[in-house]
């Protein structure tokens, strides 16, 4: 079963429960990995045999854009935007992280991280 993905998908957007995340915004980024299944992978090396790996960043994309508080609805929303953009997967794991997150100390990124099943 073949697993297609992108990792480290980065998006400079505003985010996040206090006023200055959402006036300063900072960088997220997100990983998608995809589990296709039976899918087959391709014999002739033809795109329309496979899935399109942009389709995949263009749903995180439009999700980003939109701005919310919670890194949680972010992945749920991922997750419902891939599923109606991209009907061959089975299993899909999404993170999104938010870099230098708002704590009182040092820390590189916060994270959360999510599993989809086809139902």
């Amino acid at each position: 079963m073949p697993i297609i993905s992108l990792e480290r998908m980065e998006f400079f957007a505003h985010h996040g429960v206090y006023e200055y995340e959402k006036e300063r915004g900072n960088t997220f980024e997100a990983d998608v990995w995809l589990d296709l299944g039976d899918m087959r992978l391709p014999e002739q090396d033809q795109l329309h045999e496979a899935v399109d790996y942009s389709q995949i960043f263009d749903a995180v994309n439009h999700v980003m854009q939109e701005r919310v508080n919670l890194l949680e609805t972010l992945v749920a929303r991922i997750g419902k935007e891939l599923e109606v953009r991209i009907p061959e997967w089975v299993s899909a794991r999404v993170r999104v992280s938010k870099m230098s997150p708002p704590v009182q100390g040092i820390c590189e990124r916060s994270s959360v991280e999510a599993t989809f099943y086809r139902n």
